[in-house]
């Protein structure tokens, strides 16, 4: 662990005249952050006694089966020699006890990162809708089987703008119009297990654009009209146009009577298919009667009459 040489502040052995064991961990450490791997007690390892084969041999691991393990790396009685990465001794039997032979503990991180970090649909959210709107949902998996939550990832993001449960429930924070904000803003979500291994990933939502433009009625013809009483009233209806639906004819509501003379209404009414009604357009019929009557005699006009 620190080359050729050996002395009473490398580790814990005969030559130390310590006398006795210490805790773990002061002498420094080897270029693998493991202590005491030489002196202060014989570990006991995992490898099975064994013959070595015939040549140099790196890292060796030992049989597979054996009835004896192996312990080196010297203790606090042993002079430096013993020491040595080299030297090996046999352990008679697995239970036999000794004062100066332990065991390394060694910690392995089982502790998985979650997975597959997505939202259960494409997150949107309709402009000018309040504050609290649902906007989408995420989901992951812990390979542990354990539980998750969910979080906001600091950065260059638009995170402030929504708030986010900790069962991944995204919500508006904000009320959002398409004519005057961004279209599209991003979220970054982090999903965290109980011991705090986590996954994150970024996510785009999109604002939609509603149809909340009223849609407008034009008269086909004046919007006043004088009718002669006598003959049959022909409305010419009005049309109407809307940035979605587009256009069409509107038939009015109301009834002329053209036997009479007088002021009849029709009235034009039209709304799309988002829910937006139109200005109400009227048309003024006057029915009038300007034809003189007709006087037809009964009889000849010239009579000769007896005295």
């Amino acid at each position: 662990s620190w080359g050729n040489d050996i002395n009473s502040t490398s580790a814990n052995y005969a030559g130390s005249d310590l006398n006795q064991t210490l805790d773990v961990g002061q002498y420094v450490a080897n270029p693998w952050g493991f202590y005491d791997m030489h002196g202060n007690v014989w570990e006991w390892v995992h490898d099975w006694w064994g013959t070595y084969s015939i040549g140099d041999q790196t890292n060796p691991t030992g049989p597979s089966v054996g009835s004896s393990r192996v312990f080196k790396g010297g203790t606090w009685y042993t002079n430096e020699g013993i020491l040595r990465s080299a030297e090996r001794y046999i352990l008679l039997s697995p239970g036999r006890p000794n004062r100066g032979i332990g065991f390394r503990l060694a910690f392995k991180n089982i502790n998985k990162s979650p997975v597959d970090l997505n939202s259960t649909a494409p997150l949107t959210i309709a402009e000018n809708q309040p504050v609290g709107t649902i906007v989408g949902e995420f989901n992951a998996t812990d390979p542990e089987g354990g539980e998750l939550t969910y979080h906001f990832v600091s950065g260059e993001n638009n995170n402030s703008l929504f708030n986010l449960d900790l069962n991944g429930t995204v919500s508006s924070a904000t009320v959002f119009d398409f004519e005057s904000n961004a279209s599209v803003y991003t979220v970054r979500i982090k999903a965290m297990n109980e011991f705090n291994a986590t996954v994150e990933k970024q996510f785009p939502v999109t604002l939609l654009d509603l149809d909340d433009e009223k849609p407008v009625i034009v008269l086909n013809g004046d919007g006043n009209v004088t009718h002669e009483a006598g003959s049959l009233y022909q409305d010419v209806d009005a049309r109407w146009s809307d940035n979605v639906d587009g256009e069409g004819t509107v038939v009015g509501i109301g009834e002329v009577n053209a036997s009479a003379p007088g002021i009849n209404t029709i009235v034009f009414d039209f709304t799309d298919q988002a829910g937006n009604q139109a200005t109400q357009v009227t048309r003024t019929v006057t029915v009038v009667d300007t034809t003189g009557p007709v006087i037809t005699l009964i009889g000849d006009a010239n009579l000769t009459h007896e005295a």
